[in-house]
């Protein structure tokens, strides 16, 4: 049987290496025809080696020439933007996992959307920013897509699973707490940096790592969820869960609760994802919502070691500390606002980031500038990418001059 071939938008960073292995455990179910990044050439250079991609996308068009000179010259490679656009719609490309950080992954997740792929969603920004067009599109589309984020397809995962036909009553996301669930809310002001991108739980980029400790991130996937799912907010449930073993639980009408347990390791997730699309493109005939025959015959392969509850011991669960966690209450206001304020907070909430790991704005004054400018913000409604994106860059002249 032919491998399903496979574009990685984001190959670099820590979802792409995530999807890597779980490629290089599965040996000849994908075949990587495309990748993309933005600054690490090495990395990019050394995933060609290993996986023969057709094509290699950098974001940055000043790396296009030192990569043609590295790589073999049957290999395409192409910089901009626009080069991330054309991975996500290659013809030959069956599934694309998109892994670019931030409100940039937009407009790919658009493109593979328009171009009918299979999308295996880490982009969260994506669906914040740009929840009602990109679900308006998909509605539009033969495209089929998936969040490969812990949570949401831990979500997914206990739904398929589930097939009494007994009513969703509510689902709940967890958060680890990030770096600083313990400490004092005194202390804030003075948190650095290097202090808060070192995750107790999970190896991941800077930006995710301080939207974690800001407990922002969960924010932002609350949003994610009420348009994966079709769930109105209060329906939507956020806990504190420390240890990172349970990553999503779905309770039904009949008050039964169904969860996701395993390691934190996203190949979990992200296998999980893949396996779906791999069996509905290699085997439509026996896919049929993960029935007990799909059950047996499941057999997609992850390094991760085996869940041991008896070693983890206690696991707690603990609600939101709205006081020292601000963000997420944020979060669920811009939702309720709707129209352009999750637009408008994903960008305020990005360079207010951005500011903080330069050394520019204390820790608690992240939340402080996003509040602020979505205060400011005079709601209009999104109906196309243009104007998403005028949106965006006013949130953002806005974060910088607060």
């Amino acid at each position: 049987m032919e491998p399903v071939k496979l574009a990685l938008l984001g190959a670099s960073g820590s979802i792409g290496e995530s999807t890597l292995a779980v490629v290089r455990a599965n040996p000849g179910k994908f075949k990587v025809e495309a990748v993309t990044g933005n600054t690490n050439l090495s990395a990019l250079q050394k995933i060609v080696e290993e996986f023969s991609p057709r094509h290699v996308c950098v974001a940055d068009s000043n790396g296009v020439a030192a990569l043609r000179r590295v790589l073999p010259s049957d290999v395409h490679v192409h910089g901009g933007d626009d080069s991330i656009v054309m991975a996500a719609s290659l013809p030959e490309v069956e599934i694309v996992v998109g892994a670019v950080v931030g409100f940039a992954g937009l407009r790919s997740t658009l493109a593979a959307i328009d171009s009918g792929k299979r999308l295996a969603l880490a982009n969260k920004e994506s669906l914040v920013a740009g929840g009602e067009l990109v679900m308006s599109r998909l509605r539009k589309s033969r495209a089929r897509m998936l969040s490969i984020d812990s949570e949401h397809a831990s979500i997914h995962q206990c739904l398929v699973g589930y097939k009494s036909g007994v009513g969703i009553r509510k689902i709940a996301i967890t958060a680890s707490g990030g770096p600083f669930l313990h400490t004092d809310v005194s202390l804030l002001d003075h948190v650095t940096p290097a202090e808060a991108v070192r995750h107790p739980r999970w190896q991941m980029g800077a930006k995710i790592s301080v939207d974690s400790a800001t407990m922002m991130n969960k924010g932002l996937e609350v949003i994610e969820a009420h348009y994966l799912f079709g769930l109105p907010l209060q329906d939507i449930e956020v806990l504190v869960h420390p240890q990172s073993i349970v990553h999503g639980l779905v309770e039904f009408n009949d008050r039964s609760v169904i969860a996701a347990l395993y390691e934190a390791n996203m190949q979990s997730p992200i296998a999980f994802v893949l396996e779906d699309f791999y069996r509905e493109l290699r085997c439509p005939g026996c896919h049929d919502g993960f029935g007990e025959r799909e059950q047996r015959e499941r057999n997609f392969a992850t390094t991760n070691s085996s869940l041991d509850l008896i070693k983890k011991g206690r696991l707690e669960f603990m609600p939101v500390d709205a006081g020292k966690f601000p963000a997420l209450d944020l979060c669920r206001k811009s939702l309720q606002r709707g129209g352009s304020a999750a637009a408008v907070l994903n960008a305020a909430n990005e360079e207010a980031v951005s500011m903080f790991l330069g050394g520019e704005i204390r820790f608690t004054e992240i939340v402080q500038i996003v509040e602020a400018v979505t205060s400011s913000h005079q709601i209009v409604p999104l109906e196309t990418y243009e104007q998403i994106v005028a949106v965006d860059r006013w949130a953002r002249e806005a974060a910088r001059k607060i």
